[in-house]
């Protein structure tokens, strides 16, 4: 279930909650799922938002986009600095209770528009826990990222949006080349298509080793 609250002007409370009751794999799928999220915009040019979540490690419910186990915060800020340049801010704490890893993520970044054309450039600093296995001892690694990106409409084509980003690791061999697009069917609906080319290191889901390689999504 879902509850929306307007708490003052320019402050919004929500909460959703969702349960799942069944069999996975041969075991019971019987848990529980929550997230309470605050909206605030103190400002015109300022926007918060921050939320906190939670789920049993027997939780399992696809439409909720949301593992079993986990508990995450995060918090998310941005500020029109002028018109077409926002700075923006995010931190998210996450942890999954049936496998012991942890993870802190820190996002800065600076947005500019030119027209209808987009830039980004930003820094991201992860720190990832990784419980020890039986063959490895526990790992906390951290990895420093910084990251350029553009997004245009395609020439001739404005239902065409496309994107160019290349994100390298500051303290490691490692880096992210991804190129993507969005088609605008209708005004509900799109079509997206991306394709990356990663080196060992960090890349958007976490830290990685190995050589490169080209993942289509």
């Amino acid at each position: 279930g879902n509850l929306r609250v307007k708490l003052a002007e320019g402050v919004i409370a929500a909460g959703e909650f969702a349960a799942s009751d069944g069999i996975l794999n041969g075991a019971p799928a019987d848990g529980t799922g929550g997230k309470v999220t605050l909206s605030m915009k103190p400002h015109k040019k300022i926007q918060a938002h921050t939320y906190w979540l939670k789920t049993d490690p027997e939780f399992f419910n696809p439409s909720a986009n949301i593992a079993g186990g986990k508990v995450e915060s995060g918090l998310r800020v941005t500020y029109m600095a002028w018109e077409g340049t926002v700075f923006g801010a995010e931190t998210t704490d996450s942890r999954d209770e049936k496998t012991g890893s942890k993870r802190l993520a820190t996002d800065m970044k600076i947005e500019q528009s030119f027209g209808t054309a987009k830039g980004e450039v930003g820094l991201k600093h992860i720190e990832d826990r990784v419980p020890a296995s039986q063959t490895e001892p526990q790992q906390d690694l951290v990895t420093d990222t910084a990251r350029a990106k553009w997004m245009a409409p395609f020439p001739g084509l404005p239902r065409l949006t496309t994107s160019a980003e290349y994100e390298w690791a500051l303290n490691r061999e490692a880096d992210i080349a991804t190129l993507g697009s969005d088609f605008e069917l209708n005004a509900t609906t799109k079509l997206y298509g991306k394709q990356e080319w990663i080196s060992g290191g960090a890349t958007s889901a976490g830290a990685t080793s190995g050589n490169r390689i080209s993942r289509p999504r």
